[in-house]
């Protein structure tokens, strides 16, 4: 009778083994699919099943799992130093435990994979610095950090032109905390002043130098100015943000036409707002210049990574033409693109700006009445 139960339960458990190893096999079978659709995680997580079933990886499911991993790396190889310890590990230990025959074309795969991985940070220190070391970059491209410190304003003017709208001349000034946008018509005549304190109200508007005051409290660009423009140069404040809770700092290859260009991508969010502020940050790898920055706005209830459409505002703006401005290299043109998000879900053109400036003078004599 002991014999007899014996033979059933090691039949049983052959059984259950083989049943195991069958859906192991159909897991990875869905995963080869999920991979050729592009749909990576959903390749990773059956390959995850498939170990769980058999209780160990395998050189087919770890040669796959692999390359599943590595797309999801080159899309955004900053995204987490975990994710690329995990892929190190991962070669590493096919690289190991593999050199089979037959395999030899796999092995060759994840051998090159592994080779691509050493120009990118080895520990985590160097993982953290590289954004902040993009930032430093740019800093002393400028002009270095004591060069900017010691600019207590900026007085730029020149000529503008709106799209479909007309031409004007423009002055801006800029005081620690406030900015100040004025307009004039041929006669030098002020059209309108658009003032904006960062500690207080997002925007203020004076209009046809009436000084009838409009306060609008909602305004999206008024309030990323509030929460973003700490200084005259806010990459100085940038460093010193990487450890504050409410911004998010990642470093993406850019996806548009200027691939080479280094996209750094801050998301602030506040509980106070209904929505998160993104800014899209480009600097040329070369001279390490701010070429371009966007800005959205998203509300929270939503992916923003994939419904990229779905925002609440988007500010444009490429920069270019920099020249040495006492010590300091400023941009003199700046192209500004300003949406807002229309009917039936669909985006509008708000304003196309193209600003040329024809002077720049630092540390200029600003007076408080300047910004009233």
């Amino acid at each position: 009778m002991k014999r007899t139960t014996v033979i059933l339960l090691m039949f049983l458990g052959y059984t259950t083994l083989g049943a195991q190893e069958t859906i192991a096999r159909f897991k990875y079978e869905d995963a080869e699919k999920a991979f050729v659709a592009g749909n990576y995680q959903e390749c990773i997580d059956n390959l995850d099943e498939a170990e769980k079933l058999l209780g160990k990886t395998a050189p087919n499911i770890l040669h796959l799992k692999i390359l599943a991993q590595y797309k999801f790396f080159e899309q955004d190889p900053y995204r987490s130093y975990e994710a690329l310890e995990t892929l190190r590990h991962n070669c590493s230990t096919y690289l190991s435990n593999y050199d089979i025959s037959g395999l030899e074309e796999k092995y060759r795969d994840v051998y090159d994979l592994g080779n691509q991985l050493v120009e990118f940070p080895s520990s985590r220190e160097e993982f953290d610095n590289v954004i902040k070391n993009v930032f430093l970059k740019y800093i002393e491209a400028i002009g270095g950090r004591k060069t900017l410190e010691k600019i207590e304003s900026i007085f730029i003017s020149g000529h503008v032109k709106q799209e479909k709208v007309g031409s004007w001349q423009y002055e801006e000034r800029k005081i620690h905390g406030k900015s100040a946008l004025s307009f004039f018509d041929e006669k030098k005549r002020k059209i309108t002043t658009k003032w904006v304190n960062t500690a207080q109200t997002p925007f203020v508007y004076y209009t046809g130098g009436k000084r009838n005051k409009r306060i609008l409290e909602h305004d999206m660009e008024g309030m990323l100015e509030g929460q973003l423009m700490k200084s005259l140069f806010p990459v100085l404040e940038w460093i010193g943000l990487l450890e504050d809770s409410h911004y998010t700092f990642a470093l993406k290859p850019n996806q548009g036409k200027d691939k080479n260009l280094i996209q750094i991508i801050v998301t602030y969010q506040d509980e106070s707002l209904p929505y998160l502020v993104v800014v899209y940050s480009f600097f040329n790898p070369e001279t390490y210049l701010l070429t371009g920055q966007n800005t959205v706005y998203y509300p929270k209830d939503i992916d923003w990574q994939i419904q990229k459409e779905d925002y609440l505002a988007l500010t444009k703006i490429s920069y270019s033409n920099y020249l040495d401005v006492g010590g300091a290299l400023l941009p003199m043109n700046k192209y500004v693109e300003q949406y807002r998000l229309g009917q039936n879900q669909k985006k509008h053109i708000k304003s196309i700006y193209k600003y040329t400036a024809s002077k720049i003078i630092l540390n200029a004599s600003v007076e408080v009445s300047d910004f009233e």
